[in-house]
């Protein structure tokens, strides 16, 4: 099957593909509603991408504000730990020291 060209009599007669072709190209008709289509096309795909980038942005401080919260949490069952092993060391340290003194009172 042929490729029809465009006539001149009607610009807009072109396939999406060949008005790709021809906006990659450099290749414009030269008439005003050509320069306007792009910039509404440039427009509409820029506002897309910020919007894009607005989501992606929303999403990267959730997942700041999440790890920030896990963050503060790991610091405190760390503290906590740490709390609970030097009153267990403390303990076994007094209970051994009692031990040891034990056999010095009786003598």
């Amino acid at each position: 099957m042929e490729k029809s060209m465009p006539s001149k009599e009607h610009p807009g007669s072109e396939s999406p593909d060949e008005r790709d072709e021809a906006s990659s190209s450099g290749i414009e008709d030269g008439s005003p509603d050509a320069s306007e289509d792009l910039d509404e096309t440039e427009d509409t795909e820029f506002d897309d991408l910020n919007e894009q980038l607005d989501q992606i942005n929303s999403f990267m401080d959730d997942l700041e504000q999440k790890n920030d919260s896990l963050q503060a949490k790991l610091r405190q069952l760390l503290a906590m730990s740490r709390e609970e092993r030097l009153a267990a060391q403390t303990e076994q340290m007094t209970v051994a020291e009692g031990a040891v003194q034990q056999p010095e009172e009786k003598s």
